[in-house]
């Protein structure tokens, strides 16, 4: 509709007053030119650009899919849950008012928005909103995916190349390039998952995804393993363990 309005506009002859800082479209890797004054400079604030970091604060580059993802493109099915969590210490100013002013207009609206997290202490499990993004497959295997935490990540560097013996007799299998292989051979993805939202099951700095025969959160504890089935599908906010593995080869 913006093109479209610029083409009629311009078709009829219809003249605009144009202001310099009208409008801004800031995401993680904003200047500091562009959200100096931020938010009186401006009028509007164009939110198209995602803001995606990692959980200390760090703007991750083009193209990566943050370990905090505030991107509408996530809620394209379903509206977010409130309240969305704050950004990560160190992230921008947009970022920060963009989540309170999503928290204002859902707080505002209160039971009429029809998306909330359970309440503190609730045996219900979270519902997802900003963490847990990172596990789609186009994302693994780009340049700034899976190759980019085998190069920072020491977990990651850690588990490459392994091979687990489980207690149900099968062999999961991380490979070096985020492939993984699972039960009876089957093939899928594997790579990072810090997410606060998972707690002590699976805590920030060991715990990674495998994606074979379904969506698994796996929480690493030295030579073991502890597979579980993907958090937000469960019906309880206690971990269902489907698998646990014991290294048995391969990788540093």
């Amino acid at each position: 509709e913006m093109w479209g309005y610029s083409i009629a506009s311009a078709s009829i002859g219809l003249r605009h007053q144009v202001f310099r800082d009208f409008q801004v479209e800031p995401g993680a890797l904003s200047s500091a030119a562009q959200l100096d004054g931020f938010p009186l400079r401006y009028w509007i604030f164009h939110y198209t650009y995602q803001f995606e970091y990692y959980l200390d604060g760090t703007p991750c580059q083009p193209w990566t899919i943050g370990e905090f993802s505030l991107d509408k493109r996530h809620f394209s099915a379903e509206p977010p849950p409130y309240p969305l969590p704050d950004p990560p210490p160190g992230a921008n100013k947009a970022a920060f008012f963009l989540v309170g002013a999503f928290n204002e207009a859902m707080r505002a609206l209160g039971t009429a928005w029809p998306r909330r997290q359970p309440a503190p202490g609730s045996s219900e499990p979270p519902l997802q909103s900003v963490y847990g993004r990172r596990r789609l497959d186009w994302f693994g295997r780009h340049a700034n995916g899976f190759a980019t935490e085998l190069r920072t990540m020491p977990l990651i560097k850690r588990l490459v190349g392994s091979e687990w013996a489980c207690e149900d007799g099968s062999s999961l299998q991380l490979g070096g390039n985020g492939d993984a292989r699972w039960r009876s051979g089957r093939s899928g993805r594997w790579g990072s998952m810090n997410n606060p939202d998972l707690g002590g099951a699976c805590p920030v700095g060991a715990c990674i995804y495998v994606d074979v025969s379904g969506s698994h959160n796996v929480a690493v504890n030295g030579s073991s393993l502890t597979v579980m089935r993907l958090f937000y599908r469960t019906a309880s906010a206690t971990p269902e363990v489907v698998a646990r593995c014991h290294r048995s080869g391969g990788g540093a």
